[in-house]
């Protein structure tokens, strides 16, 4: 998809006005619109800009009548899209519906009255959405485990990628659509407008962080190479396993200037290197992220995938800015042309949402290689993602001050001899925040850890 452009969408055929008359069209056929569902399934996904669940309903109940032919279609792609959210959420393990599936349940009710048979069909929708959701919404109780020690240097890759990919799609399938909305990751309320892509972003950037840690802490230039060697391993498996998010993550934090510096390229062992080349190439911001909206691309739509979420922002940024929500010169009349781009973006995150990596109630041996994921069931290990989650790091002024004292210079200098520059990656998260919260993210300070000089294990 080419940003800017509206996808194969007919765009004399739709919809144009006051949220009112949108709704009256998409509830009706449209004859030269091919694919109406299409458009409807746009309008879902970015309708809450313009009014409220319970304006919607109200509409819908406005346009009730044997005209309204999509009707029962229109509330379908409803419930299957954002039954969880408009309708229902999940709390302290239970779910719980919210007072608009009743307004709806009157309406289908109303419908039925009417002789609108495939209201039925709807009804029966509804209620294996809230049987699904109802059964993920359950929180299964654990036994209670016996405490493992964890360290980066007792675990094995392939342990630490399942379970960082785990932990991290938790907290990506939790984003709202709202939450994109309005670019309210970036506003002094996003702990209220965008609470779960804040979370990810400052999740992501802890985690480069941390990666930078783990090489600068170590005392020897051997150990420095060993980890930077086992974050390779580990971004790898993240990449097999569909985690694109988490191999952003890891390669940021060993582009970072204060790592660079120390770790070169034709340093470490040839496989190593090829990895570390490989992969970049496809975290490569340069043409808008060609390669890596090529590897997405080959993944299977039906097979578990985390993509990078700051592509998605930045995406979403520019359909934003280079969009009114209103047509130009008008109050009320809705722009449709932005309604398709943002639906359209929304529905490929939503997509990804959908298809989550199943988990088994036992941990099965490890694979060989990375090549052999895809297909598996994966088991949640609570020690592992307890270490995971709560992960040490410095901030960026003490890793420079570590990374100085272990090869000291006169002259800071932003183009090292093996590539030791700032890179473009290094920074990408941080160019979706505003300063302020660059510094509010990256100012925590570790004195306890500064002072025992350790914060984690030296391997």
């Amino acid at each position: 998809m080419t940003l800017g452009r509206v996808p194969s969408l007919n765009i004399s055929a739709l919809p144009s006005g006051t949220i009112e008359t949108v709704v009256s069209s998409l509830v009706r056929v449209i004859p030269s619109c091919k694919d109406q569902d299409a458009v409807t399934s746009n309008f879902l996904s970015y309708y809450k800009r313009f009014c409220t669940t319970e304006k919607l309903i109200q509409l819908l109940n406005d346009n009730c009548s044997l005209e309204s032919k999509r009707l029962p279609q229109f509330i379908k792609l409803w419930i299957q899209s954002y039954y969880a959210g408009d309708f229902c959420v999940a709390k302290d393990g239970k779910l719980k519906t919210r007072p608009h599936l009743q307004e709806l349940l009157t309406l289908l009710q109303r419908m039925l009255e009417m002789g609108m048979s495939d209201a039925n069909s709807v009804k029966l929708i509804i209620l294996k959405h809230h049987a699904l959701h109802s059964i993920s919404g359950k929180l299964t109780p654990q036994p209670a485990a016996k405490k493992v020690k964890m360290g980066f240097g007792l675990l094995r890759v392939q342990e630490l990628a399942i379970q960082l990919t785990l932990l991290e799609y938790k907290l990506f399938q939790n984003i709202d659509r709202t939450e994109f909305y309005n670019k309210g990751w970036m506003r002094d309320s996003k702990l209220t407008t965008s609470p779960n892509i804040t979370a990810m972003i400052q999740r992501s950037n802890h985690m480069s962080l941390w990666v930078a840690t783990m090489i600068i802490n170590q005392q020897e230039q051997r150990k420095r190479i060993k980890i930077a060697q086992k974050m390779l391993c580990i971004a790898q498996w993240c990449k097999e396993l569909g985690n694109l998010n988490s191999v952003m993550e890891i390669l940021c934090g060993m582009n970072m200037w204060v790592v660079r510096r120390l770790i070169k390229s034709s340093q470490l062992k040839e496989k190593y290197s090829t990895i570390w080349t490989y992969l970049h190439n496809i975290i490569d911001p340069s043409h808008n992220y060609k390669s890596y909206r090529a590897v997405l691309t080959k993944r299977s739509p039906t097979v578990p995938t985390l993509p990078y979420l700051g592509v998605f922002l930045r995406d979403y940024t520019f359909i934003e800015d280079g969009n009114e929500d209103y047509v130009p010169d008008s109050q009320d009349r809705i722009n449709f042309d932005k309604i398709s781009l943002i639906g359209d973006l929304l529905a490929r995150f939503r997509q990804y949402q959908c298809v989550p990596y199943e988990i088994s109630s036992s941990m099965s041996s490890p694979t060989s290689s990375p090549s052999a994921l895809g297909s598996t069931r994966y088991s949640s290990d609570p020690d592992i993602a307890e270490y995971l989650m709560n992960i040490k790091f410095y901030n960026e002024a003490k890793l420079e001050e570590m990374s100085m004292r272990i090869r000291p210079s006169t002259i800071r200098s932003d183009d090292d001899e093996d590539g030791g520059s700032k890179s473009s990656t290094e920074s990408t998260w941080k160019d979706l925040e505003d300063s302020e919260e660059r510094s509010s993210i990256f100012d925590e300070s570790y004195e306890e850890l500064s002072e025992s000089g350790s914060v984690e294990e030296n391997n």
